[in-house]
């Protein structure tokens, strides 16, 4: 039997830490219970280094004290809860995580523990907003009535795609191929 359990705890172990998305169970609000692989990779650590250790000895201050508002929430709730938020840890680029806390009810309708997961849907929330601004470029090109104006809205909606400060639009000639700028935006006239 204990050899039995054995086997079905490393089978349940290697299922949980192949899964890409990271997955991890609070004891109480403050306080983990297991990780999966994904989790303690965010971390830089190891499932066993932040297995039932509290959150404040694991997660920054900003993450922190979002993280133990929303568990006290499920917590408290009994219901589960889900969020998205951006999220930057050290020099990493920023990541758009969806977390999803369901709380374990015991016999007496009290929570036992909560089951949490995290799945990064940057790229989607970007192709959100791409999806969205083109939608609106297209929207805003349908009121235009010249080529400038055109060409200033494309300029605007590009920087705006590309999070820049600046930028310029060129048409090229096509008698000798030169370049001649058309609109710009952001640089200093001196520079233009």
């Amino acid at each position: 039997a204990e050899h039995h359990l054995r086997r079905k705890t490393m089978e349940q172990r290697l299922l949980l830490d192949s899964i890409p998305m990271a997955v991890w169970y609070l004891k109480d609000a403050e306080t983990y219970g297991s990780v999966n692989q994904a989790f303690a990779q965010y971390f830089q650590s190891t499932p066993q280094d932040i297995a039932h250790h509290r959150l404040n000895e694991i997660l920054c201050d900003e993450m922190l004290d979002h993280a133990l508002a929303s568990n006290r929430q499920v917590f408290a709730s009994k219901q589960a809860l889900h969020y998205e938020q951006w999220m930057q840890r050290g020099q990493m680029a920023p990541q758009y995580i969806a977390f999803t806390k369901t709380p374990k009810l015991d016999d007496q309708g009290e929570v036992e523990f909560v089951v949490c997961t995290a799945t990064d849907i940057t790229s989607t929330q970007q192709a959100h907003a791409l999806l969205s601004m083109e939608r609106d470029l297209h929207v805003e090109l349908t009121a235009t009535h010249s080529l400038a104006e055109s060409l200033h809205l494309c300029l605007r909606k590009a920087i705006e795609a590309a999070q820049a400060d600046c930028g310029s639009l060129y048409l090229v000639d096509e008698h000798d191929g030169s370049l001649h700028l058309q609109v710009h935006q952001g640089f200093p006239a001196s520079f233009v």
